[in-house]
């Protein structure tokens, strides 16, 4: 598939509802630039791949490839007042997640200087699928990024605005493809406390280089379908975040290289970065599934590859405090994944000047 026809608004809206104060725009709408997903006018929702390739993987992957992760729409605007309308498709808790890192929107205000100002958090009530929350901006032509929520699925969405009020084109991304991440539930953005940050987000807004999550929580066993829907993604850089979710070392073992080997075959140039997981101290297994996955890159350099690359998990977190940067021993919270995303965005300046 063309990645450019996701990342781009599948479904062209131009329609505008006018209220006595607010003008409320409908979204996907052709104001608006969207990244990382894309609206199935068939199925009702949001996606981040095709329905198909979904559904041929089998288990939860309908689900989980109807949650918004890595979603997000940039725009400018001059409004005073923010508004926004979600309709889910909802999805019940689980405690080792807040409800905000779950289903929370995010909207930031790009500042001059390459910071954010974080101008509105939503909640979503537990058991609740519908949500309506409205902000203060602070005026004047200003720059704008609205996340979307890492762990559930948006079925309906509309953006409202002060009556009257201008709306451009956001901030564009680096003239660059975007970066492509396949893994687990950590690569989904589990369990940071805000959609903005997961470790890839963080990247992103380091770098201003646009990015597709494809981390499926408790999901990501390289299933045909999904090699094949990945190998057909134009991208600068493939980070192969796939560990978590095979059930030992043997099957990483027996799909680890392989996922490579098709993604190579169809990308001979783009860099491939493998990661193995974080959490070292759980036992034997993980030193085993590590091995697996260096294992990949030596053959991978041995068959004459000089552009794939490997980063050792184990240092992902400070060797003083580690216990602090995971919430279970597992996913990592919010300063876990910004270790993770100031390694890994250490890692990719050497891969290349490009994604500096």
């Amino acid at each position: 598939m063309d990645i450019s026809k996701i990342d781009k608004n599948m479904v062209k809206n131009d329609a505008v509802l006018t209220t006595d104060d607010k003008d409320i725009y409908p979204i996907p709408h052709s104001k608006f630039d969207l990244y990382g997903i894309f609206y199935d006018s068939e199925e009702g929702c949001f996606m981040r791949m095709d329905r198909e390739s979904a559904r041929q993987s089998g288990g939860s992957m309908v689900f989980l490839n109807k949650c918004t992760a890595g979603g997000r729409i940039r725009f400018k605007t001059d409004s005073d007042i923010f508004s926004i309308n979600v309709k889910y498709v909802g999805i019940d808790p689980f405690d080792n997640s807040c409800e905000i890192g779950r289903s929370g929107f995010i909207l930031l205000e790009e500042l001059d200087d390459g910071k954010y100002w974080t101008s509105m958090v939503t909640r979503l009530p537990v058991g609740v699928k519908e949500n309506s929350s409205q902000c203060v901006l602070r005026g004047g032509m200003r720059s704008y990024i609205l996340y979307f929520p890492n762990y559930n699925g948006v079925t309906e969405l509309s953006l409202g605005f002060s009556k009257g009020a201008k709306i451009e084109k956001g901030n564009s991304y680096k003239d660059i493809k975007p970066i492509l991440y396949y893994g687990s539930s950590i690569t989904q953005g589990g369990c940071a406390a805000r959609a903005d940050a997961s470790y890839q987000a963080i990247i992103s807004k380091w770098n201003n280089i646009d990015f597709i999550n494809l981390g499926f929580s408790g999901s990501a066993t390289a299933q045909p379908s999904v090699v094949e829907y990945m190998c057909g993604i134009d991208c600068s850089l493939f980070v192969m975040d796939y560990d978590y979710n095979a059930p030992n070392a043997e099957y990483l073992k027996k799909t680890h290289y392989p996922l490579y080997e098709s993604f190579r075959k169809a990308h001979p140039d783009t860099p491939i970065l493998m990661v193995s997981k974080p959490d070292m101290e759980r036992g034997l297994q993980e030193v085993e599934r590590q091995k697996v996955i260096r294992s990949s890159y030596l053959k991978a350099k041995r068959s004459g590859d000089n552009n794939v690359y490997f980063y050792n998990g184990k240092n992902f977190f400070n060797i003083d405090n580690r216990e602090i940067c995971t919430v279970d021993m597992c996913h990592p919270n919010t300063l876990g994944m910004y270790l993770m995303a100031k390694k890994l965005y250490a890692k990719m300046k050497k891969i290349s000047k490009d994604f500096i």
